[in-house]
Formats: structure tokens, C-alpha cells, sequence
């Protein structure tokens, strides 16, 4: 049995020896906005992109003393689909600290608590 070939057209063969390649993401979830050191008021607009169980992505926003300032979810993709989410939180409370973080992640579905593919951004609130 002959292994296959890429059709006629332009673009290499496809691998005949050696092992499968596997396709890697350095971040299953990124926050692409804000941006490491921009300030940030009240709401404010996070976004980025990920994929996650059922699409679901939490977010939340911590002073530097780690108080929760704004929380919420979003939607994203799912199913190992990557896609955008985005999302305007409305401070809870004022911060008592000028500087925080903004933080996304994928609840545990196993109910444990735990934050699955953690990314933090930090940043400074006006």
C-alpha cells in the first residue's frame, strides 16, 4: 500500500517516513487586550481569544493586594476551535491598590475550583 500524496498543484508532497507531526499552541488562551502596563477605568474591555469547555471563558480583574475588583464570563470557542471572546466588566468595587491584573481562564468542569489555562495581564487602574 503506497502512502498518500498531495494532489496535483502547488505545495510539497505530503510526508511519506518518519514520524506524525502534531500541531502545539504555546497558549491555549490569550488576553490580547488590555496589554501588559495599559490602564485600565471603569468598565473595562478585555478581549482576546481561546477555545474552552462548552465555549465558557471567566474573567476577572484583581488589585495588586489580589481583591477581586470585576468578574464575569464570556463566550470564546469551543471543541478545540479557537475563537475571539470579548467582554466589558464593571468594577464591583474600587481598587485599593493602583495597580492589578486582568485575569482569563476555563473553570474546572470537574467542579474542583481549579483555574484551567490561566492567562494574567497586568495593568494599572486610572
Amino acid at each position: 500500500m503506497r502512502p498518500p500524496t498531495r494532489p496535483p498543484g502547488p505545495g510539497p508532497p505530503w510526508p511519506t517516513t518518519g514520524a506524525l507531526e502534531y500541531v502545539t499552541f504555546e497558549k491555549l488562551m490569550k488576553i490580547n487586550h488590555p496589554a501588559p502596563g495599559d490602564v485600565i477605568r471603569n468598565p473595562a474591555h478585555v478581549a482576546g481569544y481561546r477555545t474552552a469547555f462548552e465555549g465558557t471563558i471567566s474573567l476577572r480583574i484583581r488589585d495588586d493586594d489580589g481583591t477581586v475588583i470585576a468578574e464575569g464570563s464570556t463566550q470564546g470557542g469551543s471543541n478545540g476551535v479557537i475563537g475571539e471572546f470579548k467582554a466589558d466588566l464593571e468594577f464591583d468595587r474600587r481598587p485599593n491598590q493602583r495597580l492589578g491584573v486582568v485575569e482569563a481562564f476555563e473553570e474546572s468542569a470537574s467542579g474542583s475550583g481549579e483555574d484551567l489555562h490561566l492567562d494574567r495581564v497586568p495593568i494599572v487602574f486610572r
